[in-house]
Formats: C-alpha cells, structure tokens, sequence
C-alpha cells in the first residue's frame, strides 16, 4: 500500500503533469497488469489437483485401514497404536491441505466431496479411537 504512492511521489510528481495524462498512463498501467495477472493464473492452474486429492484420499484410506486393524488387535505390539495414529494424523493433515489447494483451483475437475467428507469424518473417528485404545494397552506398571 506504500510502495506504489512512494514510487509515483519520487518518479512521477516531482514535475509537472496534466491530469489526464496521468489518469491515462495510470489506468493503461492497472489494465495491462491486471490483463498479465489473469494470463498469468491460467498458464500457471494446476490441472492435476485432483489426482492429488485421490492419491491423498488413498493414503488416508490405507493409514485409517491400517489403525483399524492395530485397533482390532486384544494385544497390540508396542508402539503399534501410536505409529498408527501418527501415520493416520499425517495422512489426514495431508488431505485437508491437498483438498484445499486444490479448491483454490479454478479450471479443475470436480472434487470428490461426499468422499473427502466422509473419508475426513471415519478417519477422525478412527484417530480418537487409535488414543482411546493407548490408553488401554497401557503396560501396567507404566500408569503414574
């Protein structure tokens, strides 16, 4: 918000100008910068947002599949819940950031939403069951 008066102040009313012409020269300067920011943003839109967001909904699928199954164990190996909770914390971090990148997308493939959703809603289910289940599988004299 500075920069632009600042530089108009040093370079452009230190002589005298009709208004006019700097109305002219102001508004061609806008238009053609905004003509280069739009050719811009369709040259540089990332057609494979979506693929992103299906590779991610398949990491996040695998990571809930593999908590369930340390879950579904009466005496999980040490450590197995936890990895598990991280890997599906990741997993799950991961996809809300895909999904969100590739909604500021504008010319993209429609998104999975009924699948982010509910891939998003079991996988935080899951995520809350992998602490629950921490908790009891606590090694006895471990408890303070």
């Amino acid at each position: 918000m500075c920069v632009t008066p600042m530089a108009l102040l040093v370079t452009e009313f230190g002589r005298v100008q009709r208004p006019g012409e700097l109305i002219t020269e102001r508004v061609a300067d806008t238009a053609l910068g905004a003509l280069r920011d739009v050719l811009a943003a369709v040259a540089v839109t990332n057609r494979r947002a979506t693929r992103h967001v299906e590779r991610a909904l398949d990491t996040t699928d695998r990571a809930r599949e593999h908590a369930e199954h340390a879950l579904a164990r009466h005496r999980p190996e040490p450590g197995a819940l936890e990895r598990a909770h991280r890997n599906l914390a990741a997993a799950l971090v991961d996809l809300r950031a895909t999904a969100d990148t590739a909604s500021g997308e504008w010319w993209r493939k429609a998104l999975p939403d009924e699948r982010l959703v509910l891939a998003e809603q079991v996988g935080h289910r899951t995520l809350a069951a992998t602490v629950r289940g921490q908790r009891r599988h606590v090694p006895e004299g471990a408890q303070a």
